[in-house]
């Protein structure tokens, strides 16, 4: 996260609250004033939630939707139970990339994690990009708000489970195209002729249903006026 504050100086603004605050999101981040009812603190701590497998952090627990870098397509980021707290501490970084000490690691320009063809490459560190070189500028331009889904009502889970399912399936076809797009075209190609084998092979039948026989023991029943329709829609006459 990144915390602005309104003060001349470092002093100073130990001395009074933040003015914003930002949680970093993948490809931005969600910015708010800290006097926002979203932002939930303990004291003067922010409260933040990590989405599960992932690197962004958002305000409450839910489901989000977010979007990858460089058009790598969609993604749900999932904040929702069971939770599990966590208390960081603070570490300050020197104002400049350095060679020597403990921050040697910040002179490091290659990928971090794994290599790899497509959008799943590692990334490159945090001297490289702009929120590191032009904080406050970076952060005007970010949003205010994360698109969410519905998870509060009965629809809700099945929909959002559902939904999160079909944009993993489509990210994985995405992530396949980077990597190879003569294999994308098979996976298509085989995804196509399983539908067409599964709707050529399938037959489909008009259900009949079960026959009734109209009649009841002798002395139980009684047949409606002659030339009369009964609730059933059937038409009755009196023949002989």
């Amino acid at each position: 996260m990144q915390i602005s504050f309104e003060a001349e100086s470092p002093a100073t603004a130990l001395g009074e609250e933040p003015s914003q605050i930002i949680l970093f999101q993948h490809a931005g981040g969600e910015r708010a004033d800290w006097t926002d009812g979203k932002v939930q603190k303990e004291g003067t701590h922010p409260i933040v939630y990590p989405a599960a497998g992932s690197h962004a952090t958002f305000y409450d627990s839910a489901v989000y939707v977010e979007n990858g870098q460089q058009g790598s397509g969609l993604g749900c980021d999932v904040t929702s139970e069971p939770l599990r707290e966590l208390r960081p501490h603070p570490v300050l970084l020197p104002d400049h990339v350095t060679d020597r000490g403990r921050f040697r690691w910040l002179s490091y320009y290659g990928r971090w994690g794994e290599r790899e063809k497509g959008y799943n490459n590692g990334p490159t560190g945090p001297q490289t990009k702009t929120v590191w070189k032009e904080p406050f500028s970076w952060m005007e331009d970010q949003r205010s708000t994360s698109p969410r889904l519905p998870g509060g009502s009965i629809v809700g889970p099945q929909v959002t489970k559902a939904f999160c399912s079909t944009v993993a399936a489509a990210s994985e076809l995405i992530n396949l195209d980077a990597k190879s797009r003569p294999a994308a075209i098979a996976t298509i190609a085989v995804t196509l002729i399983l539908i067409a084998l599964f709707v050529g092979l399938t037959r489909w039948a008009r259900s009949t249903s079960p026959s009734c026989e109209r009649g009841a023991p002798s002395g139980s029943w009684s047949a409606p006026p002659a030339g009369s329709t009964d609730a059933t829609g059937w038409s009755w006459s009196r023949s002989g």
